[in-house]
C-alpha cells in the first residue's frame, strides 16, 4: 500500500501551486480480464470471459498548466472484475469475479475544441479485496476471499475524452488497458517446479464513464 501512496505523492506536487482544482468523481466501470490460453492445461470446456458492471468513486486534483493543458491525478476506489461462463455441454459454471482496487490515475489533458478535452496517461492500482460468487447449475457458491489468486499491483495505460459542461461539472469517458500480469496462479509439474512459459497471464480491461464535480480551486 505504501508504494501506491508514494506513487500518488510523486505525481501531485502541483497541489502546492495556485492554479489547481480539487473535486469528486463517481462513475461506472465495464470491465473484463484478458487471459492467454495455456496449452498444457486445455480442457474440453467452452470458457468465455464476459464483461461486468462495476463502479468507481473518489477524489481528483488537477493542475492547470495553461488555458488548454491540465495535469490530473487522484485517489479512487474502483470495482473491476469479470464474468466467467464455463460449460462442458452438460454442466454449467457461472462465476461473478469482483476485484476491488484503490487506484491512482495520472493523466495529461489537452483541449481539442471548447469544451472537449483529450486525455491520456497511466493508472496504478492496489488490490484491497477480491471475492467471487458462483452458480454450478442451480447451486450457488460464494468465496468471500480469493486474494491469493491475484497479484496486489496493477498498472494500465489509459486514454479518453473529457467534456467540460461548466467550470464545476465534467463528463469523462476513458479506456484502461492493463499491462501488468495480475494472475498469481503458477502451474507446476509433478515435482512441484513451475512450468516455464505455460502459465496464465491476465490483464485488466476497463471502459469507464464518470461524472466529476469540482469542490474548490482557482
Amino acid at each position: 500500500m505504501k508504494y501506491l501512496f508514494s506513487f500518488f505523492l510523486c505525481f501531485t506536487p502541483f497541489l502546492t501551486f495556485a492554479q489547481f482544482t480539487v473535486g469528486m468523481q463517481a462513475g461506472l466501470n465495464i470491465s473484463t480480464v484478458a487471459t492467454n490460453e495455456v496449452s498444457e492445461f486445455n480442457l474440453d470446456l467452452d470458457d468465455t470471459y464476459k464483461s461486468k458492471v462495476g463502479y468507481k468513486v473518489g477524489l481528483l486534483a488537477a493542475y492547470h498548466a495553461g488555458e488548454k493543458l491540465e495535469i490530473q491525478s487522484g485517489l479512487l476506489y474502483s470495482l473491476k472484475g469479470y464474468l466467467d461462463d464455463q460449460t462442458d455441454g452438460v454442466d454449467r459454471l457461472e462465476t461473478n469475479n469482483n476485484l476491488h482496487y484503490l487506484v491512482v490515475p495520472v493523466t495529461l489533458q489537452r483541449q481539442i475544441i471548447r469544451p472537449l478535452w483529450l486525455q491520456g496517461g497511466i493508472e496504478a492500482g492496489y488490490l484491497v479485496a477480491s471475492n467471487s460468487k458462483s452458480k454450478f447449475n442451480d447451486i450457488k457458491v460464494e468465496d468471500p476471499n480469493d486474494k491469493d489468486l491475484w497479484k496486489k499491483l496493477d498498472l494500465a495505460l489509459k486514454a479518453g475524452l473529457t467534456w467540460k459542461v461548466s467550470d464545476k461539472i465534467q463528463l469523462n469517458a476513458d479506456y484502461q488497458w492493463g499491462i501488468l500480469n495480475i494472475n498469481q496462479v503458477v502451474f507446476t509439474d509433478i515435482n512441484g517446479d513451475p512450468i516455464e512459459g505455460d502459465n496464465p497471464r491476465s490483464t485488466n480491461r476497463v471502459f469507464s464513464a464518470s461524472l466529476s464535480y469540482n469542490l474548490f480551486g482557482s
